[in-house]
């Protein structure tokens, strides 16, 4: 089953999830939310895709959905390709994931 990354190109964590799936070489497809019309607080996207109305959502094929830096914490672990080797290098990813920037 391939993936499908619930997201839109504005959002820099859907660009994060979008990077490590490609990086990954993992089989996955964006799919488009209208999040600035208010695709995303919809109750049938709310029951079926995120109940809290997050536009980056990634759906797998062993799991329900995961947000934003878990998504890309949990493709790191599972793939041979995007495995970081050190424990300083992945809390340097960590720490990059979850930078702000102001």
């Amino acid at each position: 089953m391939t993936m499908k990354l619930h997201c839109f190109g504005e959002s820099g964590n859907a660009y994060k999830a979008a990077l490590a799936l490609e990086l990954s070489g993992l089989d996955w497809t964006p799919v488009y939310v209208d999040f600035f019309n208010g695709a995303a607080r919809t109750p049938e996207y709310r029951e079926t895709i995120n109940a809290m109305g997050e536009a980056t959502s990634l759906q797998t094929m062993s799991e329900d959905l995961l947000r934003k830096q878990a998504e890309i914490e949990a493709l790191r672990t599972q793939t041979a390709n995007y495995k970081v080797q050190l424990e300083a290098e992945r809390q340097r990813v960590c720490l990059f994931g979850f930078a702000r920037r102001g």
